[in-house]
């Protein structure tokens, strides 16, 4: 089921990546005009590896290609850990920080509302779930912390 949910946003971004390579590539082929110092013999090589497999010459350890669900599971972690719910990757210690928190739900409202319309089913539905999830919980956490 993930490898078909992975697949849908690729499908949809696949005029925008390809006109992102051409974009990148062009920047890679003007590099070593304006570089006087490079060598075209290692530069041929990448040019031949990135038309040929265009993720070939990435790193093993490169991340994946950013989703939107990326960002909202992102945005939420952050909210959960500034609610006290999750510990702070950093300190391992888990304090309660309303404004940071509300900050974070926010930032997500803020993401369903100029990404309306442009967003797939699933999308909408992680944002929404989310959303009302950590908005319950953001005012849960608020009485307990008035009492």
């Amino acid at each position: 089921m993930s490898d078909d949910l992975s697949q849908q946003p690729d499908e949809k971004k696949l005029h925008v990546d390809e006109d992102w390579k051409s974009q990148v590539q062009a920047e890679k082929e003007a590099a070593p005009q304006t570089d006087p110092g490079s060598d075209e013999s290692s530069q041929a090589p990448t040019a031949e590896a990135a038309d040929a497999a265009p993720h070939s010459d990435e790193p093993e350890d490169a991340l994946p290609t950013p989703t939107l669900n990326d960002m909202i599971i992102m945005f939420s972690t952050q909210a959960y850990v500034a609610l006290g719910l999750m510990p702070h990757p950093a300190t391992g210690q888990s304090n309660c920080r309303l404004p940071e928190s509300k900050y974070f739900i926010d930032l997500l409202a803020l993401l369903q509302q100029k990404t309306e319309g442009n967003r797939d089913e699933e999308e909408s539905k992680v944002l929404d779930d989310l959303l009302h999830e950590l908005r319950m919980t953001f005012l849960a956490v608020s009485k307990q912390a008035e009492a």
